[in-house]
């Protein structure tokens, strides 16, 4: 069985409790947005927020940044992301000459450092007799505070049988700091291991691992906020826009009414020569978003899963594979689907939204990710599917989408999600158990890699998360239940709940006739100017200036105010249940001028030259569906129904 070192976890213990009793975060109100307070969801970051530590006190790779404060000070926090190094690269410079001290295995050890400390070990510390180098430096690296000189200590002629111990007086420990060693790998990067410090104030530590190591204090608060902050960028995070290299035939057109998918149409003939097109959907979020398909499909591919895990996934979840898929969180979250050209015209609609089921296996894909450092998607959604079939049985996924996402974030638990999945992992540890759960899951069929690789894959991530069961034991779920960190919670209940509609719309027209129109989300008159004075017909445009060219759907929705002013979900102006996105129809009754309304940004000069920008006083009298009245900013619809069309002054 994996283990981790006992000193370790208690040091890691007393980083989170310490994180437990600091954290905490405020987010003011923003325009058009949804807020909320889950405790049991308060629970889930704490744990999510231990996950994402533990990699950055071992992390891989070096980040650039300045140079830190001065020691005595809290040094800044740099870069924390996966992949990113929490430490930077600083300064180093050796102080003094080296000094040799011989070794023996039949002798103690105890080297004394003048000005540091002590180096110590038992009998048998070492294989054979050898020397062992030490070289005083003094060193500053970005994300710590130095509290004293470091030490390169170099094996000669021998090696290490037993960790030694390194023994450092250092300066006076400042408020909300923990000890650790700030230790420089032979590649270059950095890694912190945490110390303890003894009843004479000095920073201990056990290690094989030696190089440069500098005694430092590590900023509790500043690390929390770094951490909380790179969360929240994830969840509430942005993909990079799905393609289509060719171009769609010109009886196949989709529309996507979705904030949270990309979506793109593109031609891909049948075999067979029969007229086929194709759209392709993508995640824009990262959290697992569940994909209705409408319509007679001639295909779906869904990226890094076979047709065995998705078989499983509708086991587990209680739905039909063949017109449900569960796409990955980010940039893996890929799929196309098939539609072969109709004897008829049809229209096809298909919905992207956050569901009760797919957040269950978003806790799960990242309970896994995160305790696991699953970098290979298909292996982690193989892990996921089965920790799912452990780990979810007490939540009623059956009935799941009777439940809106949001009573979901507060009704599943994600500590005891990620508890069972470290507790469950054995499943995942034993090479045979891990065969047996990578041929089932996949019947051999997944791209890129042979049922021995992914065996070999699923036994990795079993033992990691092993790893983590001790750990999860040693700390106990009491410390886990720290205060919620806001700017996390808000950006996943904003995930789940932004956007007026979730709906990607596909229109197919028969041989010899042009495409349907693509339909709305409600019946409504079509989409035209009338010449009428009295009414007419406008088109919602909810998209916001991107860049000098671009322009991208707002996150947030638009909606009618009862007065012609802005911000009037914070205000309480807004007209309840008109929240919509772009290709609304809407029926205009008559124009007023109100407040200066812009779909740019007017804290940077970056869209001034964007064809979209567009800036007007403005607004529309709209009759909504159900016989109300509010108002709209002519800069949210088309660019063709702006300008008033001689309708008549409010």
């Amino acid at each position: 069985m994996a283990f981790i070192d006992a000193s370790s976890a208690f040091e890691i213990h007393d980083i989170i409790v310490a994180l437990g009793s600091g954290l905490r975060s405020t987010s003011p109100a923003k325009e058009h947005g949804m807020r909320s307070r889950f405790h049991r969801l308060g629970a889930g970051v704490a744990l999510i927020l231990l996950v994402c530590l533990m990699p950055l006190l071992q992390s891989n790779s070096v980040a650039t940044s300045t140079l830190p404060s001065p020691a005595g000070r809290s040094a800044a926090i740099v870069d924390v992301s996966p992949g990113a190094d929490f430490l930077a690269a600083g300064k180093l410079r050796a102080v003094g000459t080296p000094r040799k001290y011989r070794v023996r295995p039949s002798e103690r050890i105890r080297i004394r450092i003048r000005g540091v400390g002590t180096i110590s070990g038992g009998r048998r510390t070492v294989s054979s007799p050898g020397i062992i180098r030490v070289q005083k430096f003094k060193g500053r690296v970005t994300g710590v505070t130095t509290a004293g000189l470091g030490l390169d200590v170099g094996i000669r002629g021998t090696k290490l049988v037993k960790p030694l111990k390194l023994t450092q007086r250092v300066s006076d420990q400042p408020m909300g700091t923990l000890p650790a060693f700030a230790h420089r790998k032979h590649d270059g990067s950095w890694e912190l291991k945490p110390a303890k410090i003894d009843k004479y104030g000095r920073m201990t530590v056990r290690t094989r691992r030696f190089s440069v190591n500098l005694p430092s204090w590590l900023d509790v608060g500043a690390l929390s906020n770094s951490v909380g902050s790179f969360l929240a960028r994830y969840v509430g995070g942005r993909t990079s826009a799905v393609t289509c290299p060719k171009p769609a035939p010109a009886w196949f057109t989709v529309s996507n009414l979705t904030v949270t998918s990309h979506a793109c149409g593109q031609d891909n003939p049948a075999t067979d020569g029969g007229q086929r097109a194709e759209v392709r959907i993508k995640n824009n979020r990262n959290v697992v978003q569940q994909v209705t398909l409408g319509g007679n499909r001639d295909f779906v591919y869904v990226q890094g899963q076979p047709d065995a895990l998705r078989r499983a996934l509708g086991a587990l979840t209680s739905t039909d594979p063949s017109t449900t898929v569960f796409l990955s969180p980010g940039d893996a979250g890929y799929m196309t689907v098939g539609y072969r050209q109709p004897a008829q015209r049809t229209a096809v609609t298909n919905y992207v939204a956050s569901t009760y089921k797919s957040i269950a296996l978003t806790w799960i894909y990242y309970g896994i990710k995160s305790l696991a450092d699953v970098a290979e998607d298909k292996v982690l959604w193989v892990a996921t599917v089965r920790m799912a079939q452990d780990c979810l049985g007490v939540y009623d996924l059956t009935n799941g989408n009777l439940t809106d996402p949001v009573t979901a974030l507060s009704d599943l638990d994600p500590v005891s999600i990620v508890r069972c999945i470290v507790e469950e992992a054995e499943n995942l540890a034993d090479p045979d158990k891990a065969f047996d759960v990578a041929l089932s899951l996949t019947e051999g069929k997944l791209s890129g890699l042979s049922t021995a690789q992914l065996t070999d894959e699923l036994t990795k991530v079993g033992g990691r998360l092993v790893k983590y069961g001790v750990l999860f034991k040693l700390l106990g779920l009491g410390s886990l239940l720290v205060q919620t960190l806001q700017t996390v919670v808000d950006a996943l209940v904003e995930v789940v709940t932004e956007g007026s509609s979730a709906q990607v719309n596909v229109a197919l027209a028969a041989p010899g006739s042009s495409p349907t129109p693509t339909p709305t989300p409600t019946p409504t008159p079509t989409p035209t100017p009338t010449p009428n004075p009295n009414l007419a017909t406008v088109v919602s445009d909810n998209r916001v200036t991107n860049g000098a060219t671009q322009m991208r759907e707002d996150d947030a929705p638009a909606y009618l105010s009862t007065v012609t002013a802005n911000f009037c979900k914070r205000d309480g102006c807004a007209l309840a249940g008109t929240d919509f996105g772009s290709g609304r129809s809407l029926l205009a009754e008559c124009t007023i001028l109100g407040s200066r309304t812009t779909n740019g940004q007017d804290n940077s000069s970056i869209d001034d030259s964007n064809p979209g920008l567009v800036t007007s006083t403005r607004w529309y009298g709209i009759r909504w569906g159900d016989g109300r009245f509010g108002y709209l900013s002519e800069v949210w619809v088309a660019a063709q129904y702006r300008g008033g069309l001689g309708l008549r002054s409010c």
